[in-house]
């Protein structure tokens, strides 16, 4: 998740840890360019986790309370500072809680807050919600109070569920000053995986060009089967046509990367789909009841998705490490704002067509467009009645 989303930092609630070291962290990151801090859980409850890529992050420093962890750092030339938190599930604990958050926006740059808010702001954010409660009043009092911005989530309705219950407690709250920064941001939520909330990913559609990549090679080419008679063959090709030995290992590099794209990494579309799936399939569930069958067809999904992820783990791990450097930390500026009330009730985050959610510009276009053709391009029905 970190390589793919080429993540900048990345933020873990729930941890369940009294304590953490370099060494899990290694499991978590993909390169050793790294640095974390951490809240102690409370024996198997709470916890926190914060690690972000220290050749990027410049100036860093943190705080910490008993459920939240601040990071101050500067990055382009201005000042940031994010708050991971775990709020408590308790309604009067998190009362006293946003005072407590509230005292940390008293910072000259660029706030971020995220994590487990432990609630919703909206009746429709949690199932069977019949109306507003005093902690949801509080909740949305802290927001107003302190003009943050709370970004709109694409691609799911709920953040966590049980065998009971769905809600939005996971979200993301920014200044309302990311609008002269952040372009084209967005918070969009992730394949769940094997936990009961979530995963949500704050980012801009802004990248950087770090020009062209190196060539590495990668450990786990060599145990499959094709792959050393592969070699041998192209070396024998590319020899043949060319006497020069930079040209011959150009295009050698090139035959490789083909077949790593075309033939190698079949596993990993496979992950890739079956992720797809998963999220269809629970996309369905935050608005209906999923019948018996595909509550049998989910389960196997996620086993196949198990058996998938452990076959290409290994490969993951080395070949994460080798190119996070390259290409893995270039979401830097990945912010953008919805600096007013008016923009975030105006904004279509997503689109639910029956069972299916779209969150692409380019489908909720297409499916907005044919909504309004549809009573339009039915045939006219004509009637006629028999002279008497």
């Amino acid at each position: 998740m970190v390589s793919v989303n080429n993540l900048l930092f990345i933020g873990l609630v729930e941890s369940k840890r009294e304590n953490v070291d370099a060494f899990l962290v290694r499991k978590l990151w993909p390169n050793l360019d790294f640095s974390y801090d951490w809240v102690a859980s409370n024996g198997a409850s709470g916890g926190l986790l914060l690690i972000w890529n220290s050749n990027l992050l410049s100036s860093v420093s943190i705080t910490k309370g008993a459920r939240w962890i601040s990071m101050d750092f500067v990055y382009g030339n201005n000042s940031y500072r994010h708050v991971l938190l775990y709020a408590s599930n308790v309604a009067s604990e998190r009362v006293l809680f946003w005072q407590e958050i509230q005292s940390l926006l008293e910072f000259p740059g660029i706030v971020l807050i995220s994590g487990d808010f432990n609630e919703v702001r909206h009746p429709d954010e949690r199932l069977n919600c019949a109306g507003f409660s005093l902690s949801m009043i509080a909740f949305n009092e802290f927001i107003n109070s302190t003009e943050l911005v709370d970004v709109p989530l694409q691609g799911r309705r709920f953040t966590w569920h049980n065998s009971y219950s769905r809600s939005r407690i996971d979200r993301c709250l920014v200044s309302a000053a990311v609008g002269l920064y952040w372009l084209n941001l967005s918070l969009t939520a992730m394949p769940r995986g094997k936990s009961d909330h979530v995963p949500i990913c704050f980012r801009s559609a802004n990248k950087f060009d770090w020009g062209p990549k190196p060539f590495r090679s990668v450990d786990a080419w060599w145990e499959h089967d094709d792959f050393d008679n592969f070699v041998k063959e192209s070396w024998n090709s590319v020899c043949s046509s060319s006497n020069n030995l930079t040209q011959r290992l150009r295009e050698l590099r090139t035959r490789i990367k083909n077949w790593n794209a075309n033939i190698f990494v079949d596993q990993n579309k496979k992950i890739k789909d079956l992720n797809c799936a998963i999220l269809a399939k629970e996309v369905a569930a935050d608005y209906r009841q999923l019948s018996v069958e595909e509550e049998s067809d989910l389960a196997i999904l996620k086993n196949e998705l198990w058996v998938s992820e452990k076959r290409v783990e290994s490969l993951w791990i080395q070949k994460s490490r080798l190119n996070w450097n390259l290409s893995g930390d270039w979401n830097t500026k990945f912010f953008h704002s919805i600096a007013s009330q008016h923009h975030r009730n105006n904004h279509i985050s997503s689109i639910q067509v029956e069972d299916s959610l779209f969150a692409e510009p380019a489908d909720i276009r297409f499916h907005i467009r044919e909504f309004f053709n549809s009573p339009y391009s039915q045939k006219e029905r004509v009637t006629t009645k028999k002279g008497m």
